[in-house]
């Protein structure tokens, strides 16, 4: 990876995200970017009827708020930057060590995945349950065609063992291709496949192949079906086997359905307690 970009929002999320964008990336450039929202954007949301008075003040306080998260957007960056060393450049230097680069603009955060977003490498966002919204990281995931990491609150770097959720879908092989500098990291990477007898031999020596081919250990496990949601069970046994990090396909059925019905993705979404990096 030579290109990572990471979206502050300005909540307490921003020094993980940051910290992890930075281990994702193990050397290269780091786009930091803050999307100030436009304040004019909370009014059609009221509908008409307010005295003008009423909506200036609510204009006031949209932009006291977006000048609030901007400032501390920039200070995450700053502090990160110091404890870090990472040097400010906007163009390539030629040299190995890491850069990083700050950016701020006025708009909306979700229309980063169909921008910016295509030209990097990965696209490191807070997780939803803290400050993370799911229609930014479904808009960075369908508009970008890139790789989206997610980070959970306060989450500390660590670099254990990673567990892939596999069912064989395009999205998923996209997925372990996109996260093989990391895998390559991390100790043991555990495949986690739901099959009806976990006593058959998985069907995945490719995979296995695939990944011994990169220098990346590997072990199949099949889990019964049962009473869980899918992605209830897949969770539980990646934290039983020490999971550090979770790579899966998004939305290999429609989003609509998994709307509607519910589906792995939108579980693990709402309940990893470790970073999830995604694709689709």
């Amino acid at each position: 990876m030579a290109v990572v970009l990471a979206v502050l929002t300005g909540s307490d999320d921003d020094a993980s995200v940051l910290d992890h964008a930075a281990v994702a990336l193990g050397g290269g450039h780091i786009q930091v970017r803050h999307v100030r929202r436009d304040p004019r954007e909370a009014i059609p949301l009221v509908g008409e009827g307010l005295s003008p008075d009423l909506v200036q003040r609510m204009l006031d306080e949209a932009a006291h708020d977006s000048d609030r998260r901007s400032a501390r957007a920039r200070a995450a960056f700053d502090d990160w930057r110091e404890r870090s060393g990472v040097a400010i450049r906007s163009v390539p230097n030629g040299t190995a060590a890491p850069t990083a680069e700050w950016i701020e603009t006025t708009g909306r955060v979700e229309d980063i995945g169909p921008t910016f977003g295509r030209l990097a490498d990965l696209i490191v966002l807070a997780a939803p349950g803290s400050d993370g919204d799911q229609g930014t990281i479904e808009a960075a995931l369908f508009g970008s065609g890139r790789p989206v990491l997610l980070v959970p609150r306060g989450m500390p770097v660590t670099t254990g063992d990673a567990a892939v959720f596999w069912n064989g879908s395009a999205e998923a092989a996209r997925a372990v291709g996109a996260a093989l500098p990391i895998l390559a990291r991390c100790g043991m990477v555990h495949i986690l496949r739901i099959g009806a007898d976990p006593d058959v031999e998985a069907p995945e020596p490719e995979l296995t192949a695939y990944l011994a081919w990169h220098g990346i250990s590997a072990a199949v496990r099949t889990l019964a079906p049962d009473y869980r949601e899918p992605g209830e069970a897949l969770l539980e046994e990646a934290g039983r086997l020490g999971a550090t990090l979770v790579v899966m396909g998004a939305y290999t059925h429609s989003r609509m359905r998994q709307m509607i019905l519910g589906g792995v993705t939108r579980h693990v979404l709402g309940h990893a307690p470790v970073p999830i990096l995604l694709t689709h």
